[in-house]
């Protein structure tokens, strides 16, 4: 009986009108499998990659090579950007792994901009038109990204007079990447004249 989930040679018995005769009959086989598209060159570091499109070339045993067929299984990991696939056909599975297959793309620079330099005391600071400029790079591509929402910022005292160093931070993109150190002056009032 001819199993046509198998790959490899098969004896197959064909029985007609009383006669039987055996064949050999060669189911072809996978031979390897790579992975050729679908998936994006760069990710910003923290965001997951898509593997929905991932797809490969099949070659059998015969040298027959079967363009674009979509795998079973795909995973990406996240921090090396390897992606690996897994096809299964006919009892032989194979698996491709593509290290470094997608850049992730590092912080590499955090500016804040929109903060106003000198704060009377005792005021607070007015975030309202407070950005952060962040700059992502890796394998020779820069992209950069406007942040205006989840910003936090420590290091001010709207209490102390003088010179305050402040940091501003984006924990939705990093823990430990901190933006470039601003600076601002809370002013004392020193004596006030009457005219």
């Amino acid at each position: 009986v001819y199993d046509k989930t198998k790959a490899g040679d098969q004896t197959v018995t064909i029985t007609c009108l009383g006669k039987s005769d055996t064949v050999t009959v060669h189911a072809k086989a996978i031979k390897s499998i790579s992975i050729v598209s679908g998936y994006d060159a760069y990710v910003k570091v923290g965001t997951a990659i898509n593997t929905e499109n991932v797809k490969i070339n099949v070659t059998y045993t015969d040298g027959e090579i079967v363009e674009n067929v979509t795998p079973d299984e795909v995973s990406a990991n996240n921090q090396t950007g390897a992606i690996t696939a897994t096809y299964t056909e006919r009892g032989v599975e194979q698996t491709d792994t593509k290290e470094n297959a997608v850049v992730i793309l590092q912080i590499t620079g955090m500016v804040a901009s929109g903060l106003a330099d000198k704060i009377d005391i005792g005021n607070e600071l007015d975030k309202t038109n407070l950005t952060v400029t962040v700059t992502y790079s890796g394998g020779g591509y820069t992209e950069t990204e406007v942040v205006t929402t989840g910003i936090e910022i420590s290091g001010f005292d709207k209490n102390t007079a003088g010179e305050q160093a402040l940091t501003i931070s984006v924990p939705s993109l990093s823990t430990t990447v901190k933006a470039t150190n601003l600076t601002v002056v809370v002013r004392k009032i020193s004596s006030i004249a009457i005219v």
